[in-house]
């Protein structure tokens, strides 16, 4: 007969009330709560009518897996007043009332502040990094480096990933203040509130968080971000690993501290070497390397020269476009090593016109005193400057750099290759 039983059950700090309601309950089917070990830990005994008291101590820290010195206070002096501690882990305590005249452990008053605090507390850790990480990520790339990073799948996946998780985090905060606002009514109106569950909301946003991570990870996948898929899982793994562990061995504040930058030290070692080993094991790059036929066009498309080229650079593509950034060069003959011909080009391509617009803005620096030449490469914008070419279309970008002017005949073969003649 099973004696013991293990429940992964959850309780805000707000919903003290209804975590005492539900030790009830079990008590009055014969499970009696003995404590946390990863999860609530229950033993099989004869049904009895318990009463559970669960507070939340101020001087508790989110991380306390067990009982520390500050909180073995607080029970001296709540066992005095006639209760029995169980146990404790965060900001919650578990008594047992021993005495039927045990007076209350807290006022109403300053059981709503611990309460009050404790959730404010809660929402600042939980989506404080997020807020950080949007703030971070979007002043990075749309201020800094947008050409570049707009087209890495990865840096989208943080942003919407970040974002999304802001979002609900502005949504919790905006509810939390309510949630306060009616309890200081019902103690101004003499009422001693309740801090029971009112709405499943909280499971319901974490399963929408999980959703939204899983399917942006798969997306990474989809996507051929094999890197930074395998970066994501093997986080959130070793994230997992270290909670499961943390909640097994239960260690003291201090030691959670330590086991925690240890572990945070480990999860960026891994990610920094293992990560790429297993990338580089698989044989595939984020950045593709460029041949002759993967480019738009080359010195040969120009009529420049009928030589051999070299060729290299890199294609980038995310879901908001695509980046081709190569240079090509040719010797005088097949003998000679001496480079006398090359081109340097970026060539953008977007379905999306905020993206262009948004890097056509930040190369306008390099465009001062640049002469127009929109009507010779049939373009929305064009400006040269010495060897130098932007242009811009409806859905692609063009940088080149020559080191010197192109001719009519260069240019019309450039625009024929990029389907714009």
């Amino acid at each position: 007969m099973k004696t013991k039983k293990r429940v992964l059950q959850r309780f805000e700090y707000r919903e003290c009330d209804e975590f005492a309601a539900y030790l009830h309950e079990q008590s009055l089917a014969g499970w009696h709560f003995k404590g946390w070990h990863l999860g609530l830990i229950f033993e099989k005994g004869e049904p009895e009518d318990i009463y559970y008291q669960v507070e939340v101590f101020p001087k508790g820290k989110d991380q306390d897996m067990k009982p520390e010195d500050d909180t073995k206070e607080y029970v001296e002096y709540c066992e005095a007043a006639g209760w029995k501690f169980i146990d404790s882990q965060g900001k919650f305590c578990v008594f047992i009332r021993e005495k039927e005249d045990a007076v209350p452990i807290v006022e109403s008053k300053e059981r709503f502040c611990n309460v009050k605090a404790a959730e404010r507390g809660n929402w600042l850790r939980q989506y404080g990094i997020m807020f950080f990480m949007v703030v971070w990520h979007g002043a990075l790339g749309w201020l800094a480096s947008f050409e570049n990073v707009v087209f890495e799948n990865a840096w989208i996946f943080v942003c919407v990933v970040c974002l999304i998780a802001s979002i609900v985090g502005v949504i919790e905060g905006i509810w939390l203040l309510g949630w306060a606002k009616q309890m200081k009514k019902q103690l101004a109106a003499g009422k001693i509130p309740e801090y029971r569950r009112k709405t499943r909301h909280n499971g319901i946003v974490r399963l929408f968080l999980i959703l939204v991570l899983a399917a942006a990870t798969v997306m990474l996948w989809i996507g051929n971000e094999r890197m930074e898929f395998w970066t994501v899982i093997i986080t959130l793994g070793c994230s997992l690993i270290i909670a499961v562990l943390a909640a097994l061995l239960k260690p003291s504040r201090l030691s959670y501290d330590i086991f925690s930058w240890i572990s945070g030290f480990a999860v960026i070692a891994i990610c920094i070497f293992l990560v790429p080993a297993i990338f580089i094991s698989n044989g595939r790059g984020r950045q593709a390397e460029l041949g002759l036929e993967d480019i738009p066009f080359s010195l040969k498309d120009m009529r420049m020269l009928d030589v051999p080229e070299d060729v290299g650079g890199t294609h980038r593509e995310s879901i908001l476009g695509s980046k081709t950034s190569c240079y090509v060069t040719c010797e005088e003959d097949g003998s000679s090593n001496e480079k006398i011909n090359f081109i340097h080009y970026d060539y953008i391509e977007s379905d999306y016109q905020w993206v262009l617009e948004r890097i056509w803005e930040l190369n306008k620096e390099n465009m001062k005193e640049a002469s127009d030449c929109s009507e010779a490469w049939h373009a929305l914008e064009a400006g040269q400057r010495e060897g130098s070419y932007y242009i811009k279309y409806d859905d692609k970008l063009l940088k080149i750099y020559i080191g010197r002017p192109l001719s009519a005949e260069e240019i019309d073969a450039v625009c024929r290759k990029i389907g714009v003649a």
